[in-house]
């Protein structure tokens, strides 16, 4: 990766955001703030996504985003 972490990490972050920058997401919500415990729920394309996360360091959040894929098509 050649841009600074702070520069990827950022928009990924901003969940409430997704919706306007990704055409696969067409609605998305994080409950409270982006800390271990916070969860977030995605829908779009595929079947919505509730995620919690588990750890809030910069490197290793998206990857510890639990799979509870509730699926709810």
């Amino acid at each position: 990766m050649t841009q600074p972490l702070d520069t990827v990490w950022k928009p990924r972050a901003d969940i409430n955001s997704w919706p306007g920058r990704r055409t696969d997401i067409t609605s998305a919500r994080l409950d409270g703030a982006l800390e271990p415990g916070a969860s977030s729920t995605r829908s779009g394309l595929r079947p919505t996504v509730t995620s919690t996360v588990l750890d809030g360091s910069l490197n290793s959040w998206l990857a510890r985003l639990t799979a509870t894929a509730e699926s709810k098509a």
